[in-house]
């Protein structure tokens, strides 16, 4: 169906149809354009290493191959089909995140720059080791559409978790340092001066 076709009283003059006919066409083609455009952005998106999802107007309107791949699947339509959402895959200081489109505007709208971690768990296995991402947002053009990427940074925080491992326990005892020691005494004599 054509959406600017409307009704012509019988019989018809060609000078007063031509621009109808017109109208359509130009409609047909804007839509084939738009469309034509849709698969071009989707084909980047899936193009892309980082992994990515778009959300539109608070609901989750496309994942990339980058994700679905890190989720242990093959395309969008088979996530859809699964009856999963994000939270099911994603945890941020190890609670389900139950809101990746709210997560996303905050990660947009954060007025201090933070760094926003996090991480990716596969609900099939659950004793794997977590991915463990940095999540950055960007304001795609159209009312309320924004672009969650992230940068894959387990290794650095896996890293980190060692170097901070080595500066508070001692390695052969595995019992925690003086400078260890010294911040939990610290720690605790203010949390005594509270109460």
């Amino acid at each position: 169906s054509l959406p600017t076709v409307r009704l012509v009283a019988m019989p018809v003059a060609p000078d007063r149809l031509m621009p109808l006919i017109d109208d359509a066409a130009r409609m047909t083609s804007l839509k084939r354009t738009a469309e034509e455009a849709e698969r071009l952005v989707r084909f980047f998106l899936d193009a892309a290493p980082n992994p990515q999802a778009i959300f539109f107007r608070g609901g989750l309107e496309y994942v990339n191959r980058g994700l679905l791949r890190r989720m242990g699947l093959t395309s969008f339509h088979e996530f859809q089909a699964t009856g999963l959402t994000l939270g099911t895959f994603f945890r941020v200081d190890d609670t389900p995140l139950a809101d990746p489109a709210r997560f996303a505007r905050d990660v947009l709208d954060d007025p201090l720059d933070r760094e926003h971690i996090v991480s990716l768990v596969h609900p099939r296995y659950p004793g794997r080791p977590a991915h463990v991402f940095q999540a950055a947002a960007a304001r795609l053009p159209g009312p309320d559409r924004i672009m969650l990427t992230l940068t894959d940074i387990t290794e650095l925080e896996y890293e980190k978790r060692d170097l901070i491992d080595l500066a508070t326990v001692d390695p052969l005892t595995r019992a925690f340092n003086r400078r260890k020691l010294a911040d939990i005494l610290a720690e605790e004599t203010a949390r005594a001066r509270r109460y």
